[in-house]
């Protein structure tokens, strides 16, 4: 990536209220040093907020804490702090992401570096491939081609971006037809977002789908779209379940492993075998009615033909 050599700065950093809690916290100076030294090393890589030495070489809190020339417990004190504050994001390759960079950096003036620094080393290697006799050893050629026109990206890549105005000024020549990469992720990003049950953390869920996109050509919009048709499946197979936020499923929760098995349905009445349970007090108030009322007395036999006797007798008389 072309780095650049500015970053934005907001002068009212210290009245946000995530930094005022973490000057309340320990060793909140060496934090908020951190906090700096990580949005320059996202400058540096100038990958939409990603910092990393390479695409597949996340840097590890040794590297940091070498780096910054602070303990190894600082920096994962201020990496813990920093994550819990939603401040920056680490995956699960361990790839660390600045929250909303987008939103307080120049994006398009970026771009447009990395652009820029793109097409000369193109234009530049086309010049010396159309120089070159046809008897020359063509490996050599492109490995010296290739280191010249890395230095040459420096070069040029320094006096284009040494002011914000400066890009400022030379976006605006450029037609907006010409549309940046960002802005095209973002325009695939909507087409999946637009069929996200919960559309709740979009800002977080654009960043993680951003840098899940450009770890690989085969993270692919199509990809995408097939395993939010399995979720949305899984979701109507177990109406139990919600949706996760946006900026969760993005974030590698699509990969989740998902039972979409048909599960067994219940087509008749089943009868409740479960015995009941009588607790000791019921059955005391119980034999205190039963005594109370004669049922523990049932009427004997003799007796009962002695009463249908009695009955007869009084139906007769009244006849």
């Amino acid at each position: 990536m072309a780095g650049i050599h500015w970053i934005k700065l907001k002068t009212a950093m210290f009245d946000d209220e995530k930094i005022r809690l973490i000057e309340s916290m320990p060793e909140a100076d060496a934090i908020i040093v951190i906090w700096i030294r990580l949005l320059v090393l996202a400058g540096k890589t100038n990958d939409s907020g990603l910092i990393y030495i390479q695409r597949d070489m996340p840097y590890s809190d040794e590297m940091l804490a070498t780096l910054f020339n602070r303990p190894i417990n600082t920096v994962r004190l201020a990496m813990k702090t920093l994550e819990s504050f939603d401040m920056i994001d680490v995956n699960e390759a361990g790839v660390i992401s600045i929250a909303n960079w987008d939103k307080h950096q120049n994006i398009e003036g970026m771009e447009k570096v990395r652009i820029q620094a793109a097409e000369r080393a193109k234009k530049y290697r086309q010049r010396h491939q159309k120089a070159i006799p046809d008897d020359t050893d063509k490996s050599n050629v492109t490995r010296n081609v290739t280191v010249t026109a890395s230095n040459a990206t420096d070069t040029d890549t320094e006096s284009d971006s040494d002011t914000e105005s400066d890009l400022d000024s030379n976006n605006k020549k450029h037609s907006a037809a010409s549309a940046s990469p960002s802005a095209q992720l973002e325009s695939e990003f909507d087409e999946v977002w637009s069929q996200y049950p919960n559309k709740k953390g979009k800002k977080q869920a654009l960043s993680h789908y951003k840098a899940w996109r450009k770890k690989s050509v085969q993270h692919t919009n199509a990809y995408l779209l097939e395993r939010l048709r399995l979720y949305q499946q899984d979701l109507s197979a177990n109406p139990w379940k919600s949706p996760m936020n946006g900026a969760t499923w993005f974030n590698g929760r699509f990969d989740d492993e998902l039972d979409l098995t048909p599960k067994p349905q219940n087509r008749g009445y089943q009868k409740n075998t479960r015995k009941e349970i009588v607790p000791q007090w019921a059955k005391d108030q119980k034999a205190q009615y039963d005594s109370n009322h004669g049922t523990n007395n049932p009427i004997s036999d003799d007796d009962r033909k002695r009463l249908a006797d009695r009955l007869a007798k009084l139906e007769s008389k009244v006849d």
